[in-house]
């Protein structure tokens, strides 16, 4: 069931991609209702699909706007996570990057900044400060900052993110337009 699981959640990746999110949604929750039939909390590999497969629930709700659907998939990542990770995992930095985005979309810039600074300093410590990695928190942390019309912050990091871009990337990066935008 494990493959087939992981089938559904690549195929539902694939159609975010496209924008063709209500067929994107469709073959996620196939993948979880899958999962949830089959999965064992004991086994660590099923712990982290299903954990992928709410991120992707989370990505999906993101894009149709429905932003109080993209918390609740990610609090539940976090917390399925958090029974097999230490708080030191890149798993959970990566998730709390992802709650952040989606605590910015609800407008809720206090809780964006907690997880997205989580993140950020997790990543910084496990990756190093010049990972691309670190530059998607930078960036993040901006956003949230531009949000709340702090813009001098949002200006900070959204350098930051420039910076370590162009190094890693190159000037000619589609990402490096994004930023300078």
């Amino acid at each position: 069931w494990l493959p087939c699981v992981k089938n559904y959640r690549l195929t539902s990746n694939a159609l975010v991609k496209a924008a063709k999110y209500d067929s994107a949604s469709f073959y996620s929750l196939k993948a979880l209702n899958l999962a949830d039939t089959y999965f064992h909390e004991s086994n660590k590999d099923e712990m982290f699909e299903k954990t992928d497969i709410l991120i992707n629930m989370a990505d999906v709700s993101e894009k149709k706007g429905k932003y109080k659907e993209e918390v609740l998939h990610c609090k539940n990542a976090l917390d399925l996570t958090l029974k097999t990770d230490s708080l030191a995992g890149l798993r959970i930095a990566n998730i709390w990057n992802k709650t952040g985005i989606a605590y910015n979309n609800l407008e809720k810039s206090d809780s964006a900044l907690l997880f997205s600074t989580n993140a950020l300093d997790a990543r910084t410590r496990l990756l190093g400060a010049e990972h691309i990695d670190v530059t998607e928190s930078n960036f993040t942390i901006g956003k949230i900052y531009e949000s709340k019309g702090e813009y001098d912050k949002a200006l900070e990091y959204f350098q930051k993110a420039l910076t370590r871009r162009i190094a890693t990337l190159g000037e000619q990066h589609l990402d490096i337009a994004e930023i300078y935008n």
